[in-house]
């Protein structure tokens, strides 16, 4: 199960034709591109609280939903006997995912560094043998296990909360914060979320500083306003300023018996302009840069759609040089032909100097080298 947004969604805003809810408060969308940027307003409900208006009060767990999840393909004994030892004495199922959490966040290591060392299944080795892996091995262990002694459990996988930027009044949310945990179906509660993995510990060198938070509101307000600064925003502005324009006339209409030099017409004038250019300075409200390098090229939306083809693309926060270092990685074999590609697209987009026609023509066997076939 994919989460889109923070429990329970009540508005989202993306470019795509349909949202589907499924019936476990998942949300998918048809197109790949519109989870890249998108706007979710979420009601936060804290434990213990009544289920909102509109929200399935889950006392129960209906038969078939709980059949549903208490589904397990052939396991080897010793994953069962390891959650009964684990879970002795629990008074209730609460209890024991309380304590199959705590074993497995204490007991075993969090690591990215996933390296086969056996010919066991997976999860096997990960509890037995290597114990140590990352997010995903840590909750599928724990639903597994829950299941395992008749307690429904289910694997979630999303975005956590993020990091709280005082300056920008935003939660930072990036790709490092992608994570798994597993949501326990208790009775009287209904679905109640665990996270038995230690990632907050291996999290913890990555909370960025002062400066980092400063610069990444900086950057968050020049990209509002100035790169993603979209039609509906400036007709939103121009009705705004026409509105108030139109009450100040009202206010201030001049009588049509009066005269005035027109020196003193065009002073009147100037100081209108000169007023409405500070309110656009004080609402942090700039114009579009105009010409060309308002745009992304050609040559570089052809080349994510051709890495799109292949499952990569850019992460709704990521830079460019950021998801070239990303393709380097994931296809070494198109990072050469991507890296000129992104130095061009820097060049052409933030550069003042067009691209001679030498370069252009690297563009074009750059771009060759993208779509041929491996």
């Amino acid at each position: 199960m994919r989460r889109l947004a923070a429990p329970r969604a009540v508005r989202i805003e993306m470019r795509s034709p349909n949202v589907v809810v499924d019936d476990m408060d998942g949300l998918t969308v048809s197109s790949p591109g519109a989870r890249l940027h998108y706007v979710v307003e979420s009601e936060i409900e804290s434990p213990g609280r009544p289920p909102g208006p509109g929200r399935r009060a889950s006392a129960t767990l209906p038969a078939a939903d709980r059949e549903r999840f208490l589904q397990l393909p052939p396991l080897p004994p010793e994953i069962a006997r390891l959650a009964r030892e684990v879970t002795a004495g629990s008074a209730d199922a609460g209890a024991a995912a309380g304590r199959i959490s705590a074993h497995l966040s204490t007991k075993y290591r969090y690591t990215l560094a996933l390296k086969r060392q056996t010919a066991l299944a997976p999860l096997e080795e990960f509890l037995f043998v290597r114990r140590s892996g990352n997010c995903e091995y840590f909750a599928a262990a724990m639903a597994v296990m829950l299941r395992s002694i008749g307690v429904p459990a289910r694997v979630v996988a999303g975005l956590q909360q993020g990091e709280w930027n005082p300056y920008g009044r935003y939660f930072m949310v990036r790709l490092s914060d992608a994570h798994a945990w597993v949501e326990v179906h208790l009775d009287g509660r209904g679905w109640v979320a665990f996270d038995p993995s230690p990632r907050a510990d291996a999290a913890a060198a990555e909370i960025p500083g002062r400066m980092s938070l400063y610069l990444d509101a900086a950057r968050m307000r020049w990209y509002r306003h100035v790169v993603s600064w979209s039609l509906r925003d400036q007709v939103q502005l121009a009705a705004s300023v026409h509105r108030q324009a139109a009450d100040a006339r009202l206010a201030l209409a001049w009588p049509r018996d009066w005269r005035v030099s027109p020196a003193v017409g065009t002073g009147a004038g100037l100081a209108v302009v000169g007023a409405l250019l500070w309110w656009l300075q004080r609402h942090g409200l700039v114009l579009p840069r105009s010409g060309p390098a308002a745009r992304m090229p050609a040559f570089y939306e052809r080349a994510l759609r051709l890495l799109a083809r292949r499952g990569l693309a850019p992460g709704a926060a990521e830079t460019a040089r950021q998801f070239a270092a990303r393709v380097e990685e994931r296809a070494p074999d198109r990072a050469a032909a991507f890296g000129r590609l992104t130095r061009y697209y820097e060049r052409s987009r933030f550069g003042d100097t067009p691209l001679s026609e030498a370069e252009r023509q690297d563009v074009l066997r750059s771009l060759a080298a993208l779509s041929a076939r491996s």
